[in-house]
């Protein structure tokens, strides 16, 4: 069966739209809640101290350069401890999944669809996204690729309209917190917003990449370009409302857009921030989706995995109605329930990978770094 391939410009937006996500609406509020003013460079910080991570990635991607995530971890620790690992990768995106699908749900019935049951719009957007992981990994490559001048687009008009309201006297005084709530606060971004997502995006990261090289440095640029992103919407968020209303508004970017009045022609900008979440949540759960159901198959020995999409699209869409209630109850998950999911599948186990893997290398006189994962493309990874 031939792997189906996406380009690099196709795996830097998708990239993008995974680290993303909701955090372009919730990543302020919860930034200002911790550390206040200082939010502000908190997203700068995690850029520099989470690029280790994504060069771990890259490591590993170069390691095992045409093999599915799933056969990494058997290639290192053997068939059956490799599968009990994938099956404990398998429960990242999917049950962090329906947390997103309920935060979207919340924020159109707030602000679009008040009188709409929550059941008909979660399941109407769930469908679309289980349809586009049915048709593979390609189409939504392709549809990244032709969304991202419209994702860019509306970043970049919704910024030039507001800027004007910026006002830096918001971020002083600077450093009033204790330093452990500084650091507590970038292992928090590191891990809900690099962490996570990186090691999500080894399911097709270099596998699924038609130029291995150039994977590597859409990986690298997508990542920068995300953190820009968010450092932005903090910054913005901050410098225009306040610390003090950034607390209290849950989706600051609505806040931002209802300021915007010029000569009284252009005013109301919020539906952009729709267009933009609704975009970046769309491939933040098309890969979700695509990640769980590919893994699972790959764990049972299936190869056509497209199918197993639409059950495990149910059952998301099940767990995104029934187990949350409020947002209180999705709050709680995001700060507390998925911190047991992310510490060790996001941490433990590729820390297990790398020493597991320089270990063997060692022993095989191979190298640590391989120095062209181009190479792979044409050649045949042999067993560590």
């Amino acid at each position: 069966m031939t792997t189906p391939t996406i380009s690099s410009n196709q795996f830097r937006s998708i990239v993008i739209y995974t680290t993303c996500g909701t955090a372009l609406l919730s990543l302020p509020t919860t930034l200002a809640n911790i550390v206040s003013q200082d939010a502000w460079w908190i997203p700068l910080v995690s850029l520099l101290l989470g690029f280790p991570y994504v060069l771990l990635i890259i490591l590993f991607g170069r390691w095992f350069p045409n093999d599915t995530f799933v056969i990494m971890l058997t290639r290192l620790f053997g068939t059956w401890f490799g599968k009990i690992a994938g099956v404990l990768f398998l429960l990242l995106p999917f049950l962090s999944a329906p947390h997103h699908l309920h935060f979207f749900t919340q924020f159109i019935m707030t602000h679009f669809f008040r009188d709409t049951p929550s059941i008909i719009l979660t399941a109407s957007f769930m469908a679309v996204v289980t349809v586009a992981v049915y048709r593979d990994i390609e189409v939504i490559g392709r549809a990244s690729e032709l969304t991202m001048f419209i994702f860019i687009f509306s970043v970049l008009l919704f910024s030039v309209f507001v800027i004007q309201d910026v006002d830096t006297s918001y971020l002083k005084p600077m450093f009033q917190n204790e330093p452990r709530t500084y650091v507590e606060t970038i292992l928090f971004m590191n891990s809900r917003i690099v962490a996570v997502h990186m090691i999500i995006l080894l399911v097709l990261f270099p596998r699924n990449i038609q130029d291995k090289r150039k994977a590597e440095h859409a990986l690298i640029s997508g990542y920068i370009i995300a953190c820009l992103l968010l450092f932005i919407t903090v910054f913005l968020s901050i410098t225009i409302l306040g610390p003090e209303l950034t607390k209290i508004q849950l989706y600051t970017g609505f806040k931002l857009g209802q300021r915007v009045e010029i000569a009284g022609i252009i005013e109301r900008l919020e539906s952009f921030l729709y267009v933009i979440f609704f975009i970046t949540l769309f491939f933040k759960l098309a890969i979700y989706l695509y990640a769980t159901s590919f893994s699972f198959a790959n764990i049972i020995g299936i190869r056509n995995h497209e199918p197993l999409a639409i059950p495990f699209g149910i059952l998301i869409t099940v767990l995104s109605m029934t187990e949350f209630k409020s947002m209180i109850d999705d709050s709680d998950f995001y700060f507390l329930g998925s911190l047991y999911l992310i510490i060790p599948i996001a941490y433990i186990i590729p820390a297990l990978m790398l020493i597991t893997g320089i270990i063997k290398r060692a022993r095989a006189n191979e190298p640590i770094i391989p120095k062209q994962a181009s190479e792979a493309n044409t050649q045949n990874h042999h067993d560590l």
